[in-house]
């Protein structure tokens, strides 16, 4: 009974010549290597970039993240309307513009404003998303996303204005 022997050793060879390939290939890091080409530790543009985030001023960073955040959603959005985007997607930007908006808020009353704007946008898509289910072009659990998310939105608003009340 002979058996060929030729598919085992051509497996153990591949496996030796990529494990050697491996050993000798430099290990590329994202952070290190892809964004700065070199090292970090021994880079004068880290140490470029460490000045500037030493330097940098919160509240700027959170007006260019404010920016940033409505930009992201509003073209999230009208992707959406489209018919291309997609809805984590939107909602996942809508809630970051949530969160710069609080950030930059400079009292309860824009922090309310926020919360308002967001659940209006929370509104829209449900209501979208409930149209376009009545016409069979989204699945119901796209549907039940949109409620949840519209819900705990609500949720927010009415406690954070139960909380001005208080004050």
């Amino acid at each position: 009974m002979s058996h060929d022997v030729r598919p085992f050793v051509f497996a153990l060879l591949s496996f030796a010549a990529v494990a050697v390939t491996r050993a000798q290939a430099p290990q590329l890091t994202y952070e290190t290597d892809v964004i700065l080409g070199t090292d970090p530790l021994n880079s004068q543009q880290f140490a470029k970039y460490k000045f500037g985030l030493l330097a940098a001023d919160v509240r700027e960073l959170r007006r260019a993240k404010l920016d940033a955040a409505r930009t992201a959603y509003d073209n999230r959005y009208k992707e959406f309307l489209a018919g291309r985007g997609t809805l984590d997607f939107l909602i996942e930007s809508d809630g970051r513009l949530l969160e710069a908006e609080r950030e930059n808020a400079r009292d309860a009353t824009e922090h309310l404003a926020a919360l308002e704007k967001y659940w209006l946008h929370m509104k829209v898509i449900e209501e979208i998303n409930q149209a376009r289910y009545d016409a069979g072009r989204v699945a119901i659990q796209d549907l039940a996303q949109s409620q949840d998310y519209r819900l705990e939105a609500e949720i927010w608003l009415l406690q954070a204005r139960e909380k001005m009340k208080k004050r």
